[in-house]
């Protein structure tokens, strides 16, 4: 088990953006944990996806999910593509109760493997809607043939200001 948690970067929107990134990643940690607080900036409650691509590589991506919507669950085995994804909405727009947001979490271990490196997340959709909600589980794998040394953090609609990101390396003892 991790024994230290060292924050390596973090991000708070003051703007409406269509991505975050933090880069320079350094190698001195075992693994990342990556969590963040998203709230999108459509209009009404829409299926907004927070998605992931590291080292600016569009190829190499597969994941597992399972996702509730509204007590209804659906599942896609062998997802693969250009990002991770993590398919649960990113907080509602307009029709959501203001400065709500939904978390998410990443978890990237062995993130300085050259042979593929797996991950898990999960998130859930706070939306305070009396119709809708939503939570997702996912599981993947990259197959780059490189350590991770930046993720770009992009959203299906753009995340609203406020959203929050943090980085974390783990070290273990």
């Amino acid at each position: 088990m991790a024994n230290t948690y060292v924050l390596i970067a973090s991000s708070t929107l003051t703007s409406t953006s269509s991505s975050v990134t933090f880069s320079s990643i350094p190698n001195t940690f075992t693994d990342l944990h990556l969590r963040g607080n998203t709230r999108d900036n459509s209009n009404g409650f829409t299926q907004a996806y927070v998605e992931l691509q590291v080292n600016n590589s569009s190829s190499g991506y597969s994941f597992n999910l399972i996702r509730n919507n509204n007590g209804n669950t659906v599942s896609a085995l062998a997802q693969s593509g250009t990002i991770w994804s993590e398919q649960y909405p990113a907080g509602s727009g307009s029709t959501a109760t203001a400065d709500t947001f939904s978390p998410f979490e990443y978890y990237i271990a062995n993130y300085n493997s050259t042979n593929s490196i797996s991950w898990g997340s999960f998130g859930v959709a706070e939306s305070n809607h009396t119709t809708t909600e939503a939570t997702g589980i996912t599981a993947g794998l990259w197959t780059g043939a490189a350590a991770i040394t930046s993720i770009k953090i992009t959203a299906s609609n753009n995340f609203a200001a406020k959203s929050t990101f943090f980085l974390y390396g783990i070290k273990n003892a």
